[in-house]
């Protein structure tokens, strides 16, 4: 009887130990900063945020700015490849950081993607959208770009 009370003595206390182990690390998450929190200019690339595009046009008004609106698909090579190299060109990413509110949608497979691909008249992929902060469209610009290539066309944009 005495085994057994002990075992669950040290149960007790592994599983106390889990539980604080697990707490601390929720917690260094918590205190990570979110994508729509105020960006630095230490960051590597397009941060783009999880919101709708009434909140975007929202944050375009109150902070001055463009959308850039990044319309893709999952099955867009073109798309993967500027995934993995454009936006994440940290030039390219600190222009677009302070310049834009950045927002993604995939346009077959999010709830608004449809939508969003009708109001802009979506055809090719991948299409990057520039929208004026009363939501309607400025500039699209079709097909990859390089970082630099990019970041030279985006800046015509008035």
């Amino acid at each position: 009887m005495l085994l057994i009370n002990s075992n669950c003595f040290k149960m007790k206390k592994y599983f106390l130990g889990f539980i604080a182990i697990t707490f601390i690390l929720c917690s260094f998450t918590l205190l990570k900063p979110t994508q729509n929190e105020v960006l630095n200019d230490n960051t590597q690339e397009i941060i783009f945020r999880k919101i709708s595009l009434d909140e975007a046009i929202k944050l375009a008004k109150k902070e001055n700015k463009k959308i850039f609106l990044y319309a893709y698909t999952d099955w867009c090579q073109p798309c993967k490849m500027m995934q993995s190299t454009t936006y994440k060109d940290a030039e390219v990413a600190k222009y677009f950081n302070s310049h834009f509110i950045n927002m993604q949608v995939e346009v077959e497979k999010d709830a608004n993607g449809p939508d969003i691909a009708r109001r802009f008249n979506v055809r090719a992929h991948p299409c990057l959208l520039f929208v004026n902060s009363d939501g309607t469209l400025n500039t699209t610009i079709l097909g990859y770009y390089k970082g630099k290539d990019l970041l030279a066309k985006v800046k015509e944009i008035k």
